[in-house]
């Protein structure tokens, strides 16, 4: 609406205005373009030409800093203009920018220069709007990113000199202000763009992949508090570079082997970094990085693959996607070490402000406490979800794997007196072994069930939660087993829960949408004779769509439309007694992410049998039920589909 007033203001400043407006109008208008994406390509004609003349043209009247500063920006600012006018249109431009840069690149350029840095940030950008056509300009770009990568920070150097010299923050000074802060600043931005381009260009990149491991590999272990950045871009960038070579080479080629190569020295670097590392979000990004890591293995098969064996899954030891059992138990044992170590830190840091708070009683400490422990539960959700993306890549072994090295462990962890942080991990990692590794868990079934019974009402949300989910994958996998009383206990508690005073309140309300998601799945799923699903199903109707956890609510959503096409008389009712309940679930989800668009229009269509079929009185009865907001919508939703 704003856009082509805007940006013809800025185009007459940038055309006539002085050196201080243009280093103002330039930054907008790259950001300008950011925004508005694809909605700038028109005006690209009327301000790139602009932008280019600017770039090449005599700067001698500035000084030195202020020539850099502006060409830095122009430079940054026509990269990012034609990533959002796109390839089509900057195609030639990019030709002659490139050519551009790779002269700059060349000339004398001070540490602090501006435009070392830019230049690399329109690579960057230039890359992302050109994707494969990108491919002809490694070739003489990567030398300098890979050089630049390498950059030598003499750290203990500097941190003796300052200890010499008292530093600037008096004896004891560790030194970080002695070290050149462009030399980081250049190194980071260039591992950044090694994996960015790796990521980016995929088997494009196979030829700079093994410079890149040998850069990237070595600085996932780098050990200084300068390099927290460096460690994560390139424990990042591990999984990238298996699918560069995964997607170069074909099941048949003879040189797939490659594949297992790479896999072996980034899973490496990761797991041995597992053991040393100290910072929260490295350890994050590594825990991450694992199981992309064997994913992206499996897209070229193996030689275990293509010779398939007959051997039980207890026998073999090479399994499909370049992974063995005894690696994927190493996988196992470095990721249950990181959460032990996450736990050992949080007991340190529990008993360091006990003593603390003895001495003083001191509300900030215990704030810093808190924000600790969140840190470290934090970390070790994400151990939890590394565990969950491996669980499918092997379901045939996975369940033996865990067997000999997360089970004790695990049930360990979700004994009633530990604390609701450890419950909560083992109740997941249990909730991920049922959902994914279904029948196989089966003989471990009734320690689980046992488990999610005793913490489906506790009263830490997070924990309930995760139990309620338990609950309802297990009636999805198992549903047509006999579990004793199981069902009618869970029937029963699921009631309880989801019509609780407070169930809507607070962080009650992703647990209770996980109850009702629960019996929603108990419904769809368990064939128990005994259970009578009739009230069940209009208290379940009562309550959708979930107010929360979306994802849950999409499901349950859907289940619903579909059984409604099917004319389940279950749901809707023998005399119909369910239909006005449906109108209003369909009327709140839709225009939400409840009900996305195909599945918006199932609704639709829904509720104009509903208006159909249903009698006038009833219709009234419904009106007056509803909120104004959502009586509003649904009169608009089948006024305009009459």
């Amino acid at each position: 609406k704003y856009l082509k007033a805007l940006l013809e203001i800025l185009f007459k400043r940038l055309s006539s205005g002085p050196l201080i407006v243009q280093n103002q109008v330039i930054p907008a208008i790259s950001s300008i373009a950011y925004a508005s994406e694809s909605h700038f390509a028109a005006y690209y004609p009327h301000c790139v030409p602009i932008l280019k003349q600017l770039i090449v043209s005599d700067m001698s009247s500035m000084t030195k800093k202020q020539a850099s500063s502006l060409r830095a920006k122009t430079i940054e600012c026509v990269a990012s203009i034609g990533k959002a006018a796109g390839k089509k249109t900057f195609i030639e431009d990019s030709k002659w920018l490139m050519k551009a840069l790779n002269e700059l690149q060349n000339q004398p350029m001070d540490d602090d220069d501006p435009q070392r840095t830019c230049i690399f940030s329109a690579w960057n950008s230039i890359c992302e709007c050109l994707g494969d056509d990108f491919e002809p300009y490694l070739g003489y770009i990567m030398p300098t990113l890979l050089q630049t990568a390498q950059i030598n920070i003499d750290y203990e150097a500097y941190a003796n000199q300052a200890v010499e010299s008292g530093g600037f923050g008096g004896q004891g000074d560790i030194g970080i202000d002695h070290v050149r802060t462009s030399d980081i600043d250049e190194k980071i931005s260039a591992c950044s763009m090694l994996g960015h381009f790796c990521r980016q260009m995929g088997s494009a990149y196979f030829p700079f992949v093994k410079d890149t491991a040998q850069v990237l590999g070595p600085l996932c272990l780098t050990e200084n508090e300068l390099f927290e950045d460096i460690r994560m871009i390139a424990a990042a960038a591990m999984p990238d570079l298996i699918c560069s070579v995964a997607q170069k080479f074909s099941a048949n080629d003879s040189q797939r082997g490659m594949v297992k190569e790479i896999m072996d020295f980034a899973l490496n670097q990761l797991l041995t970094g597992l053991q040393s590392e100290t910072d929260l979000d490295v350890l994050k990004t590594m825990c991450q990085a694992i199981p992309s890591c064997v994913a992206a293995g499996l897209q070229v098969p193996s030689d275990s693959q293509i010779k398939p064996t007959s051997l039980a899954s207890k026998q073999r030891t090479s399994l499909s996607g370049n992974m063995s059992i005894p690696e994927l138990e190493r996988i196992c044992v470095a990721l249950l070490n990181a959460l032990r170590a996450s736990m050992q830190r949080r007991a340190i840091c529990a008993a360091e402000h006990q003593i603390e708070d003895s001495q003083d009683d001191d509300e900030d400490a215990r704030i810093l406490m808190m924000m600790e422990f969140a840190q470290e539960e934090e970390l070790q959700m994400v151990i939890s979800q590394a565990l969950a993306e491996l669980f499918p890549l092997y379901k045939d072994v996975f369940m033996d794997i865990i067997d000999r090295t997360l089970l004790n462990p695990i049930l360990d962890m979700s004994h009633p007196k530990r604390i609701p942080g450890d419950r909560k991990f083992a109740i997941f990692v249990i909730d991920d072994i049922i959902e994914y590794l279904a029948p196989e868990c089966a003989k471990h079934l009734p320690k689980f069930i046992n488990i999610l019974i005793a913490n489906t009402c506790d009263p830490d949300h997070s924990v309930r939660q995760g139990a309620l989910y338990g609950v309802g994958v297990t009636a999805e996998k198992f549903g047509s087993e006999s579990l004793q009383d199981f069902w009618q206990r869970m029937v029963a508690t699921l009631l309880n829960i989801i019509d609780a005073p407070g169930a809507y309140e607070g962080d009650a309300q992703s647990a209770t949408d996980n109850g009702v998601s629960a019996l929603g799945k108990i419904i769809r799923y368990v064939t128990d004779p005994t259970i009578d699903k009739k009230p069940l199903i209009k208290k379940w109707i009562s309550k959708l769509p979930l107010r929360m956890d979306v994802e849950e609510s999409l499901i349950n959503m859907r289940f619903l439309v579909e059984e409604i096409q099917k004319n389940n008389s279950l749901v809707i009712g023998e005399q119909g007694e369910n239909l006005a309940q449906i109108a209003i679930a369909c009327a709140t989800a839709i225009g939400t992410e409840s009900a996305p668009q195909q599945l918006a229009k199932d609704m639709i269509t829904i509720l104009d049998k509903i208006k159909q079929s249903v009698p006038p009185k009833t219709m009234e009865s419904v009106w007056s039920a509803l909120p104004h907001l959502e009586k509003t919508k649904l009169e608009r939703i089948i006024e305009h589909n009459s």
